[in-house]
């Protein structure tokens, strides 16, 4: 699914009405509109910025609406992790830091 203009323009309309007086947010979201291309979908993603949150959001309270005005975006999203897929396994580990207390 291609991003059209009218499909961007409605997003940017709920976002803008979200974000309405964070003059930062607005910059972000005018930013977006000015230069959003389907191979930057990752890079709009792991950015701090509406994308991000409004999406997730979206996500963890199953908001069906806000979801299908980010129909375009999820799909040019899916499609760039799909062809920088790692075709190798690498293993990584986590620490956490624990007291003397804590091991006894």
């Amino acid at each position: 699914m291609k991003s059209t203009p009218s499909i961007t323009n409605e997003l940017i309309a709920i976002c803008t009405e979200e974000y309405k007086g964070n003059k930062a947010e607005l910059e972000v979201l005018d930013e977006f509109k000015q230069n959003y291309s389907s191979d930057r979908a990752v890079w709009w993603y792991t950015r701090d910025s509406f994308v991000y949150r409004l999406l997730n959001k979206a996500l963890r309270v199953q908001n069906i609406d806000l979801l299908f005005l980010f129909r375009f975006f999820i799909r040019d999203l899916e499609q760039q992790l799909e062809e920088n897929q790692c075709t190798s396994s690498i293993c990584v580990y986590r620490c956490q830091l624990m007291s003397n207390d804590e091991l006894k």
